[in-house]
């Protein structure tokens, strides 16, 4: 039975350390300052020209909308109040709870 230390080494040694291409740092920053701007100006037009879909535009229209909209229904809110003041407004514990067990089963 033999060691796993007598065994050849399965790695091959690294002999070719000549063959390898350094990295030239002077010759990386040399490039010119236009032809970095060429590329900024590629994508700065490619940027410009974005089009909309038009769900993204309903969706815009639709935030539009909502913005404008009240968060409170001031007509509701006074239907209420006179409600529960002349004391014709009943709550119905069955129904909310029924509703509440709905939401429960649902999630």
């Amino acid at each position: 039975m033999s060691n796993v230390l007598e065994e050849p080494i399965m790695v091959s040694p690294i002999n070719d350390l000549n063959k390898l291409k350094t990295v030239d740092g002077e010759h990386r920053s040399k490039i010119s300052t236009t032809e970095k701007n060429n590329g900024l100006d590629v994508l700065s037009s490619l940027m410009d020209s974005v089009n909309l879909s038009t769900e993204s535009k309903h969706l815009d229209a639709l935030k539009a909308s909502l913005r404008d909209s009240p968060e409170i229904n001031e007509a509701r809110v006074m239907y209420f109040k006179a409600e529960i003041e002349a004391d014709r407004y009943e709550v119905n514990s069955d129904k909310i709870a029924k509703q509440l067990l709905n939401k429960v089963e649902t999630v």
